[in-house]
C-alpha cells in the first residue's frame, strides 16, 4: 500500500505537471491522481500504481515494476523539490534536459540508467517554455543523428513518442 509520503509526492506532481508534456509523455490524468490523493486513498493509488506496472493486485513496496510507476506519477523526487523547496536550475530547465538527454544516450548507461534520465529528460522539459522545449529537441535530434547505432536504437522509441507530446 502506498505511504502518506508517497501520495504527498503524487499531489506536487499533479500540481506541478498538470496539462504538460510529462502528463501528455506518461499517458498520465493527474486530475485523478488529485482526487485519489484528496480522498487520501492510499490502496487506490498503489491500484494505480500496480495497473500501470500491467500487475495488478501488487504494490509499490513489494514490485519493481510497480515502484517505477509511482517514481512516475510522483516524479520522484523532483516535483516534491521543486514545490515545496523551491528548487530552480540557476542555467536553466532547459540546460538540465540537455544533460538528462545525454546521460540517456551515454555509453555503458544501464537500463535503469537510461529509464531515470529519460523521467529526468521530459521533467526539465516540462518546466520549459515552449520556444526552450523547440530548441531543446532541435538539439537532441543533432545529438541523436550522431550517436552510435546501439545508443540511438534506445533513444528512437522514447524520442518518438516525446515528439508526440511536445505541443
Amino acid at each position: 500500500m502506498a505511504t502518506p509520503e508517497l501520495l504527498s509526492a503524487a499531489q506536487a506532481a499533479a500540481e506541478l505537471l498538470h496539462g504538460t508534456v510529462y502528463e501528455r509523455y506518461h499517458g498520465i490524468d493527474y486530475a485523478a491522481v488529485r482526487e485519489l490523493v484528496v480522498a487520501g486513498d492510499r490502496h487506490g493509488f498503489s491500484r494505480l500504481c500496480a495497473a500501470r506496472a500491467g500487475q495488478p493486485g501488487l504494490s509499490p513496496a513489494t514490485d519493481p515494476a510497480v515502484m517505477e510507476q509511482a517514481r512516475v506519477l510522483t516524479a520522484s523526487p523532483l516535483a516534491t523539490l521543486v514545490r515545496d523547496v523551491g528548487i530552480s536550475p540557476r542555467a536553466g530547465w532547459d540546460d538540465l534536459a540537455r544533460g538528462a538527454f545525454s546521460a540517456a544516450a551515454r555509453r555503458g548507461a544501464t537500463d535503469r540508467g537510461v529509464a531515470t534520465a529519460w523521467r529526468q529528460l521530459v521533467f526539465h522539459l516540462s518546466l520549459c517554455a515552449a520556444d526552450e522545449q523547440a530548441r531543446v529537441l532541435a538539439w537532441i535530434d543533432d545529438r541523436a543523428a550522431r550517436l552510435p547505432a546501439r545508443a540511438a536504437e534506445r533513444v528512437a522509441g522514447p524520442l518518438a513518442r516525446l515528439r508526440l507530446a511536445v505541443p
